[in-house]
């Protein structure tokens, strides 16, 4: 039995199941690792070479992603904001802005207003940060459950940001990875992007790494396949330890 970096059992042969048409030739290889101020908690309502990190990674469904989701992409989503996220109100040095069952999350805009990073500098950032005597890091965020999907959601929507990484990545044209090593059935693909396409569609042909965008398509604040050059904020995870 193998163990994730946070202790979780990890299921073997198992993938996220990736949607690329087989008619979409793919290059390349999959990617190498990489203001008014508001007050109090984001408000959340929850509904009822491959990177080369060290621990091995979940391998979910090797079949397309589902488009079904408890979510609705298009509710109440607003244009996100022409000069990037809105600012925070949490004290300089804060490194966990927002936590839920069990985890706890940085949002990158927060600590760093205005910096936006490649997919590989986004988990070198999450790498980064203070562990604070935690005995485990912070890695890119992973979307295991629509739960969480759900609570990521409202955050960017509150904060109106326009992008963010998450550590999703993409294996084979039918593959995804998340960084978690936690084996996951759930996707949330938006039915749309650039060329009208279900994503991931591997548009322009190195389209290997997995980022949530709001509302870039109509398609609300949802899953996209994109260049993993391309720079975006980051929400970086860790489970909370059993006493915080």
């Amino acid at each position: 039995m193998r163990f994730s970096y946070d202790g979780t059992p990890l299921a073997e042969g198992v993938v996220v199941g990736g949607a690329v048409s087989p008619r979409i030739s793919v290059v390349g290889n999959a990617p190498q690792p990489v203001a008014q101020v508001l007050s109090g908690p984001v408000p959340v309502v929850v509904p009822t070479s491959v990177p080369t990190f060290q621990q091995p990674f979940f391998p979910a469904i090797t079949t397309p992603f589902s488009q079904t989701s408890p979510l609705s992409p298009l509710a109440s989503t607003p244009p996100p904001s022409p000069d990037g996220p809105r600012r925070c109100s949490y004290p300089q040095g804060f490194v966990v802005h927002e936590t839920l069952n069990g985890r706890e999350y940085h949002l990158s805009w927060c600590s760093q207003p205005g910096r936006t990073f490649s997919y590989q500098q986004a988990e070198d950032y999450c790498r980064s940060l203070d562990t604070n005597g935690h005995p485990v890091g912070f890695h890119s965020l992973s979307l295991e459950t629509p739960v969480e999907d759900s609570f990521i959601t409202s955050i960017i929507r509150h904060y109106e940001v326009p992008y963010i990484w998450t550590s999703g990545y993409k294996v084979s044209p039918y593959l995804w990875k998340w960084q978690s090593c936690v084996a996951s059935q759930y996707s949330r693909w938006s039915f749309t992007g650039r060329f009208g396409r279900s994503q991931p569609d591997n548009a322009d042909m190195n389209e290997n790494c997995l980022a949530i965008l709001n509302n870039f398509y109509g398609d609300g604040i949802i899953w996209h396949d994109v260049d993993c050059s391309l720079e975006k904020y980051v929400i970086c995870e860790r489970p909370r330890t059993h006493d915080s």
